[in-house]
């Protein structure tokens, strides 16, 4: 079968005009910034992990890649950022987190609640950026140059890495908006190469009848209008049918709310039944016998041996447990998480500061199912203190969380990604004595609110500090 065509950069009046209102309003927000700019970036250096002249520190397993626009590029720059999950020898797939308009996915390395996804499944993590260079959706064509801009940065970042089979592992695509229409048009022409797909407020009709193989979820806001929801697009492959499913918000418009609930647990689904073992096999096709149906309407739920009806009337779900998130999710905007974190932080370490103060440090992976909200220190069995961290709307000093485009950065400097500073898993604890000796331990809790076990102690004595 030949490569599908796709028309190279089309957009209906509709979509535009909604752009261009996008556009608009984000520019306005640009605009207040910079009245206010000076005072915003004073209470932004007030909060831990967040400073208008930060400097991040690279990791050993983050690599970038970034390319100029050749003559026949629709955009003005097109960056990566890849994180590899330490101790994997060898890849079995890339998650692509594609921003949308105007965003700036650059970030998305740090994001820890990704980061346990990737981890579960050997599989890097891609952040992108691309920078528009007239309409801000002109590079959501794959035609456009940002096809070729991907191809180039997956072969440069198999050789920064070591990893050469990343130029052929498949990828989990996840987009929002033009990037949703992007990660969508990827599928029509890479079906065979993608694991499932993720279209958040946008998507594309595809004609690819491989594509149709091909497991995918489209998440919009109810508020959002019909060519930014997936009611456009999914009965084209569910009629079909294809393992397709919709996800309607109740609580937003074309903000990510608190999708990551769901769609995180989609690519697990998805990475469970497709992956092959040794990563050398093509990509499992989907089995409907051990799928569920879901009624976006009614919230029910059910096998397919239990349903009397057409089938391809209802959505497709991977699984159970996948389907009990979707009914949650189709009804309050939430997905609950039952379980408390499986790990508590550990390699806690420390650092004396000044005669009364120790910095304490430690790691933490995230809970695959709700992410990091807080984490507790506690100091000789009592609890002192909690994280507080940026105080926006999204992550309300907690400790990360998803913006307006679901990458983990203050919304304040999604177009200035590289003014914030990782968040950082650490404390400092203020008014010790001298002579006495400390034992520390901290919790992590996920956003369910649910608390892990405690780490194991790290026992300080001041006495340490004289004798240094």
């Amino acid at each position: 079968m030949g490569r599908p065509k796709i028309e190279r950069f089309p957009l209906n009046k509709d979509h535009e005009g909604a752009l261009n209102r996008l556009a608009m309003a984000r520019l306005k927000i640009i605009v207040l910034s910079i009245l206010a700019g000076g005072l915003l970036l004073s209470c932004l250096m007030l909060f831990p992990g967040c400073s208008p002249n930060a400097q991040y520190v690279m990791e050993e397993n983050i690599f970038e890649f970034r390319q100029e626009p050749g003559p026949e590029d629709f955009f003005a720059l097109a960056e990566y950022r890849i994180w590899i999950p330490e101790g994997v020898e060898r890849l079995r797939g890339v998650i692509v987190h594609q921003h949308g308009c105007g965003r700036n996915g650059m970030w998305m390395v740090w994001d820890h609640h990704w980061r346990a996804l990737a981890r579960k499944w050997d599989c890097a993590l891609l952040g992108t950026h691309y920078k528009s260079a007239d309409s801000c959706a002109s590079w959501h064509n794959p035609l456009n140059g940002s096809e070729r801009a991907f191809h180039n940065a997956l072969n440069s970042l198999a050789d920064q890495s070591g990893h050469p089979e990343l130029v052929k592992v498949p990828w989990a695509l996840w987009g929002h908006s033009s990037g949703a229409f992007w990660v969508s048009r990827m599928l029509e022409l890479h079906p065979g190469r993608i694991v499932a797909v993720v279209a958040r407020s946008g998507g594309y009709l595809i004609s690819n009848p491989e594509a149709f193989s091909v497991p995918v979820l489209f998440n919009y806001g109810r508020r959002e209008p019909s060519h930014l929801n997936g009611l456009t697009y999914y009965p084209n492959g569910r009629e079909k049918n294809a393992p397709w499913s919709i996800a309607p918000d109740p609580k937003t418009g074309h903000e990510c709310g608190n999708s990551r609930l769901l769609t995180i647990p989609f690519f697990d689904a998805c990475f469970d039944l497709r992956l092959p073992a040794n990563g050398q096999e093509s990509l499992k096709k989907i089995s409907m016998e051990n799928s569920w149906l879901g009624d976006p309407g009614s919230f029910e739920i059910t096998k397919p041996e239990d349903f009397n009806g057409d089938p391809l009337i209802k959505v497709w779900l991977p699984d159970e447990s996948f389907a009990r998130r979707w009914q949650e999710y189709l009804r309050s905007g939430w997905v609950t998480d039952h379980t408390p974190p499986p790990f508590p932080p550990y390699n806690l370490s420390y650092e004396f500061l000044g005669k009364k103060a120790i910095r304490i440090r430690w790691n933490a992976e995230a809970d695959l199912e709700s992410g990091i909200k807080q984490f507790y220190l506690y100091r000789n069995g009592k609890q002192i203190q909690q994280y507080i961290g940026i105080n926006d709307e999204y992550v309300r000093k907690n400790f990360q969380y998803g913006n307006y485009g679901d990458e983990p950065g203050p919304e304040a400097l999604y177009e200035r990604v590289d003014a914030w500073i990782p968040t950082q898993m650490e404390f400092t604890d203020y008014r010790l004595h001298p002579d006495s000796t400390y034992t520390y331990q901290v919790k992590m809790v996920n956003w369910s609110d649910l608390e892990s076990g405690f780490s194991e102690p790290i026992v300080i004595s001041q006495k340490e500090r004289t004798e240094k």
